[in-house]
């Protein structure tokens, strides 16, 4: 339930925009003469996403279709009449066109359902097919508008409720490698598998920044976010590096954590980087958060290098590689 009303709250802004969209839609329409203009009003709801980047890449896909199969429509009627040739014509047509007219990532299919639309009508073909066009043409008109003013996403805001939620889960990462080296729990394969799935995230949501950028750029609200939004992306993208490194430490801890024929070694690494990787997390920290961490570096660069010279054997080598890695990453300057 609690997740049912988390996804309501999260969509309401988007259903009140089509709402809005669709009623101006069908409003206008019917003031340039429309009679019953549902095509101006389902523009919205197909086109109107989660920002205006999209609105306007589907709406323009959406035009472009209707089009594009009004007039595929129109000409296979002409060649093949109502038959079931002409449908087979329509489909393969207008699908291998959608292929080339897409706007986005996906099928352009707005082709063959607006020519299959026009071989049902075809005792009025030529009304419908300019009818269509417009009404299409004037929901695309509005949805492009009310989703640029009105409850516009923030792109900004949930950009950085990822880079909180990356910076807390590279903490908690940190924190169990702690408790694997020095106490064995949590397990190594547990620290494992929540490393991986926190790092997969973090590459997530630097995949996303991007949409973000675009979204701004297309939002006359929310245009003014855009030089905060680049500090983000530069701390997710270092978070990113930070959660890679660290899922790294991991895998590494997960290789030795059950050699019984390692034991001392473990123990000894155990004692000795617990408070380098302490020193990481804290400089990652004030890192993510826009602040120096030359202390926290120097400090956990220090305690590997005494851990160097004083043990050379195999395994504290790779346990302070990672370690090593993530001091590198936090040496620039503040994201």
């Amino acid at each position: 339930m609690h997740a049912r009303l988390a996804v309501a709250r999260k969509e309401l802004p988007r259903a009140v925009r089509i709402a809005v969209a669709a009623t101006l839609a069908w409003w206008i329409a019917g003031l340039l003469g429309a009679d019953r203009p549902v095509f101006a009003a389902i523009v919205p709801m197909v086109a109107i996403r989660d920002d205006a980047h999209a609105a306007f890449s589907l709406s323009l896909g959406r035009m472009l279709g209707v089009m594009a199969g009004v007039v595929l429509g129109i000409g296979a009627v002409a060649v093949a009449g109502v038959s079931t040739s002409a449908v087979i014509l329509l489909l393969v047509v207008g699908l291998a066109i959608g292929l080339f007219l897409s706007t986005g990532p996906e099928l352009n299919t707005q082709i063959a359902i607006s020519a299959l639309l026009v071989l049902v009508v075809t005792e009025d073909a030529d009304t419908y097919a300019v009818e269509r066009i417009w009404e299409t043409a004037v929901g695309s008109a509005v949805s492009l508008v009310v989703a640029a003013f009105v409850l516009p996403p923030n792109p900004l805001a949930e950009s950085e409720r990822r880079l909180a939620e990356t910076a807390r889960a590279l903490a908690a990462d940190l924190a169990d490698a702690q408790g694997t080296l020095t106490r064995g729990d949590p397990s190594a394969r547990a620290l494992l598998a929540r490393a991986d799935e926190h790092a997969r995230a973090a590459g997530r949501a630097v995949e996303d920044l991007p949409r973000a950028q675009r979204a701004l750029r297309m939002s006359p609200l929310r245009r003014g976010h855009r030089p905060q939004l680049e500090v983000v992306d530069r701390r997710q993208r270092l978070a990113l590096r930070l959660a890679i490194q660290t899922r790294r430490l991991a895998r590494d801890l997960a290789s030795f954590a059950h050699r019984e024929d390692l034991r001392d070694e473990w123990d000894e690494a155990g004692r000795r980087l617990s408070p380098a990787i302490a020193a990481v997390a804290a400089g990652a920290a004030k890192a993510l958060a826009g602040e120096g961490c030359s202390h926290e570096v120097a400090e956990c660069r220090e305690l590997l290098e005494v851990y160097r010279r004083e043990d050379a054997r195999p395994v504290a080598a790779i346990l302070r590689r990672p370690l090593v890695l993530l001091a590198d990453e936090l040496a620039g300057p503040p994201a």
